[in-house]
């Protein structure tokens, strides 16, 4: 994970200042929570499952499709969907705070600095 957030990274901000644009290389969060939900997952699968999906979302992207069925799904279905992937990984930082109190508390302070100081930054809800 560690890697595949600093690939990301640096990929988006080489293109980005290449191209003078915002550019975004990959979407990884349905990508990561598979691999956070599964277990017994080689390396090798799932750097094949990644490869798949880069893959199609390729295809999906340079041929319209993905655009046309996005205009057709509600907002409220999308966003629906990815509070679905996301609920668990959020219920379990509320719980860690019985294992790891200080590291949520740190976290949680560095959140509400952010979002005092540079809310630019602190993407998580408005």
């Amino acid at each position: 994970m560690w890697a595949l957030g600093l690939a990301m990274g640096i990929s988006c901000i080489a293109l980005s200042l290449r191209y003078r644009m915002p550019v975004l290389t990959a979407w990884s969060t349905p990508g990561a929570a598979l691999l956070a939900a599964t277990q017994g997952v080689s390396l090798g699968e799932a750097t094949g499952a990644f490869m798949v999906c880069a893959l199609l979302i390729i295809a999906a992207g340079s041929s319209g499709w993905f655009e046309r069925v996005m205009d057709k799904l509600p907002l409220a279905v999308a966003a629906a969907l990815l509070a679905g992937v996301l609920t668990r990984f959020g219920l379990d930082a509320v719980l860690s705070v019985r294992s790891a109190p200080l590291l949520v508390l740190v976290m949680v302070a560095a959140y509400l600095a952010g979002r005092r100081w540079w809310p630019r930054y602190a993407v998580p809800p408005r």
